[in-house]
């Protein structure tokens, strides 16, 4: 019985950290109405959210799954809150950025 309840807590253990671990953390870099460009942490890349309605700031720390298409709940580490938004475009370079900003703005 022993020997069970050690094998169930390490099971929980290691589940819990990969679950814990399946974020990764950023910076907002950009933000302007209901868009914003995030700088992650992992490997410097750049993934732009949309539909997130100005409830980001440029410099705000985020957490999140910034590395895959679609609609995610993140963590906004500087204002202690969560919010929803769409991971519209990810592993973009500074370049790729810019352009986007470009065209979606008219600038």
């Amino acid at each position: 019985m022993k020997r069970f309840l050690s094998g169930l807590i390490v099971l929980f253990i290691l589940s819990f950290g990969s679950i814990a671990n399946a974020g990764v953390k950023g910076t907002v870099v950009f933000a302007r109405n209901d868009v914003a460009v995030i700088q992650t942490e992992q490997f410097g890349n750049y993934t732009i959210l949309t539909s997130c309605f100005g409830i980001l700031s440029k410099n705000d720390k985020v957490f999140g799954e910034f590395n895959s298409f679609g609609s995610y709940d993140f963590y906004n580490i500087t204002k202690d809150g969560t919010f929803n938004g769409w991971v519209d475009s990810y592993w973009l370079s500074e370049q790729q950025v810019v352009d986007w900003i470009k065209f979606h703005f008219n600038l």
